[in-house]
């Protein structure tokens, strides 16, 4: 099973992974947690240290993202909706769910829509988290994104060393 600090950097990953090459994109939730000086993540402590606190971290040069506002946004809010809707474990966003569901639930977060959603789903799928996808998501990023399925390697390779 994922740790939970895993679950935590996919799914800041997945936020962090717009207008952005997704090597970078991973790289992100580390280099964050470095440039707030912490050994893991503390969604309580991210909260209450407010939007601000998180957009300084990643607005520092060089910055983590060109939109460091949105993401420092979308982040925040996912934190906070994270903490109020799944007990401050990104886990039981997919826990004992179907695809559709999980779904579903990916796209309450900011910053994720279908797209990201649908991403994340065959991430954790192939990180053995849930068992089941359809096929059609596979066919919908192999559509959508050439190579996507090439580069999964590269992109889970931080995420896996935290399992």
């Amino acid at each position: 099973m994922m740790s939970k600090e895993a679950a935590i950097h996919l799914v800041f990953s997945m936020i962090f992974n717009q207008s952005c090459k997704s090597e970078v994109a991973f790289k992100a939730p580390s280099e964050l947690l470095k440039r707030l000086n912490w050994q893991t993540y503390d969604l309580h402590v991210l909260e209450a240290r407010g939007g601000d606190f998180l957009h300084d971290a990643i607005a520092e040069k060089p910055c983590l993202h060109r939109y460091h506002v949105n993401m420092a946004k979308y982040v925040y809010k996912s934190t906070l909706i994270i903490n109020e809707r799944y007990d401050s474990d990104p886990r039981n966003i997919w826990k004992e769910k179907n695809d559709s569901k999980i779904l579903k639930e990916l796209t309450t977060l900011s910053g994720v829509g279908h797209h990201k959603a649908v991403q994340c789903l065959l991430y954790l799928n192939i990180l053995g988290e849930i068992d089941e996808v359809s096929s059609e998501h596979f066919d919908y990023m192999n559509i959508k994104c050439a190579g996507f399925l090439e580069n999964i390697d590269n992109d889970l390779q931080g995420i896996r060393a935290l399992m």
